[in-house]
């Protein structure tokens, strides 16, 4: 159970161990996200904040968006190096360049859902113009992603909001 509070990073002993906690302010999942990272065993567990299996969820209603699916991997990769072994919330064990993979791909797939947000364009035209497609033979169909990715924007970068 935990029992400190930190807000931005902090330094635990798990034991004979180290771990380095930080929070993930560009909110990949939730508001909520953090990362913990084992120094000594050069492990990093991400939680939600990562998926290596399928397409994340996108808590949109409590601060998660697409932008900062990109922003929290961005931020991961001060953390590790081409060691590190990644334990994301779902699916097996990543290393950098898997990491470095995705960061690549939720970039596109942001720019992609922006065009449609600039355009007019709502949650059904974010679906129809099919962002995701080179990536569906990996992570599986995409609709209910692509969705809660589109609406995550609106917080953000609606140019009504």
């Amino acid at each position: 159970m935990p029992t400190k509070t930190f807000y931005s990073q902090a330094e635990f002993d798990v034991g004979v161990r180290k771990a380095q906690c930080g929070h993930l302010r560009d909110c990949p999942h939730t508001d909520g996200d953090m990362y913990v990272f084992f120094p000594n065993d050069n492990v990093l567990c991400v939680g939600d904040a990562v998926y290596n299996a399928g397409w994340p969820s996108v808590d949109w209603w409590t601060g998660g968006w697409i932008g900062g699916q990109v922003g929290g991997i961005d931020m991961l990769f001060s953390v590790t190096n081409k060691d590190t072994r990644i334990v994301p919330a779902r699916g097996p064990v990543m290393t950098q360049a898997d990491l470095r993979s995705q960061y690549e791909m939720y970039g596109a797939i942001f720019e992609r859902l922006l065009k449609t947000l600039y355009s007019g364009g709502g949650p059904d035209e974010a679906v129809a113009a099919k962002p995701t497609q080179e990536f569906e033979a990996k992570m599986g169909p995409s609709e209910p992603f692509v969705r809660r990715a589109f609406q995550s924007l609106w917080a953000y970068l609606s140019p009504d909001a």
